[in-house]
C-alpha cells in the first residue's frame, strides 16, 4: 500500500476519522410473544424507502416494530408468529418493490432473551459492534475532548452534531478493528515507537496536539497501534496486489460495504437511535423503482 493511504488512516488516529452509516435496532421492550425477523433488503436508496416499507408493513396484522437502514439494506421487524411469519414479512416488502430475503428468523424465546441482555449492557455501553463493545466511557471522553472546540468556538459542530460525528468515526473504527480482528493482525509495541518518531518529526508541537486532542500520550499510543492495525489489514487482505489509488479505493469501498452489512451494530443509546434515523433524506419517491 502507497505512503497515501497509510498517513490517511493514521490521520484516523489523530481524530478525523472518516464517517459510516450504521446498522440501527429496536431496543424496546417487545412483547414477550414477540418473534423477531431480520431482511436483507434491495433497491433502498432513502429515507422515502424506509417510509414506504413502514407504511406496507403497517398493514399486515401481527407486525410490531419496524427498523429500517439505508445504509447497509436491512430491516428488523418484530412479529406474533401466531399472525404471521418472516417469510410473508419478505415477500410483502419484496412486493413493494424492495427485494427481501430472511437474514434472521429469532422465536420469541430467543428474541426475549437477546432484550434482556442488551438492557443489561446499555448501563455501560453505547453500542455492540460484531463482538467488540463501544463503552459509555470511551465516548463521553471523546465528546469531551471535541467538546473543547464547542466552548472556544472553533468546532464545526453543534453538540447533537458533534455526537453524531463522534459516533460514526468510532463505529466505523470499530467494524474495522472487529475485521483486523478476524484476520489475527498484529503490531508490536516497538513499530508504534518508530512510527510515532516519524510523526514528531512532521507535526509541530506534536506533544502538546496529542495532549490537546487525546488527553493522555497513552491514549494516543492505544489509538495509533489500532490504526496501525487497520492499515496492516487492509495492505494484506484488501488491497494486496493492487498497483493505482483508483483500484485500491474501489476495493477498499466495495470490501467496507460488505464488511459493513455483515457486521451487526445494535445501538443501546437513545441520542444515537434518534442522531442515525434523523440521518435519512428524502428522494422525492424514486426509490423502489426497478
Amino acid at each position: 500500500m502507497n505512503r497515501k493511504l497509510v498517513v490517511l488512516l493514521l490521520v484516523m488516529a489523530l481524530g478525523i476519522a472518516v464517517g459510516a452509516g450504521a446498522y440501527l435496532t429496536g431496543g424496546e421492550q417487545a412483547a414477550q410473544s414477540s418473534a423477531m425477523t431480520e431482511l436483507n433488503i434491495g433497491n433502498m436508496t432513502c429515507g422515502s424507502c424506509v417510509s414506504k416499507i413502514n407504511a406496507a408493513l403497517a398493514t399486515v396484522e401481527g407486525v410490531g416494530k419496524v427498523d429500517v437502514s439505508v445504509t447497509n439494506g436491512r430491516g428488523q421487524m418484530t412479529y406474533d408468529p401466531s399472525l404471521t411469519s418472516a417469510a410473508e414479512i419478505a415477500e410483502v416488502v419484496t412486493n413493494t418493490g424492495f427485494p427481501a430475503t430472511v437474514r434472521l428468523d429469532m422465536t420469541a424465546a430467543d428474541y426475549e432473551k437477546t432484550l434482556t441482555e442488551n438492557e443489561q449492557l446499555s448501563a455501560k455501553y453505547i453500542a455492540r459492534i460484531g463482538n467488540r463493545l463501544l463503552s459509555r466511557e470511551d465516548f463521553n471522553q471523546v465528546i469531551g475532548l471535541r467538546g473543547v472546540g464547542l466552548a472556544t468556538g472553533t468546532s464545526p459542530y453543534g453538540n447533537q452534531q458533534l455526537q453524531a460525528q463522534v459516533w460514526q468515526e468510532l463505529k466505523e473504527r470499530e467494524i474495522l478493528l472487529s475485521a483486523a480482528d478476524k484476520n489475527q493482525i498484529i503490531i508490536q509495541d516497538g513499530e508504534v515507537d518508530i512510527e510515532i518518531k516519524r510523526m514528531k518529526a512532521a507535526v509541530k508541537d506534536f506533544d502538546s496536539v496529542v495532549v490537546t486532542r487525546f488527553g493522555s500520550y497513552d491514549r494516543f499510543f492505544t489509538q495509533l497501534k489500532e490504526s496501525m492495525i487497520i492499515n496492516k489489514n487492509i495492505e494484506q487482505n484488501v488491497v494486496a496486489g493492487l498497483t493505482t489509488d483508483r483500484e485500491k479505493q474501489l476495493r477498499y469501498s466495495q470490501w467496507y460495504g460488505v464488511t459493513l452489512q455483515n457486521t451487526n451494530v445494535v445501538i443501546f443509546d437513545p441520542a444515537i437511535k434518534q442522531a442515525e434515523a434523523a440521518g435519512s433524506s428524502s428522494c422525492g419517491g424514486s426509490c423502489g423503482s426497478k
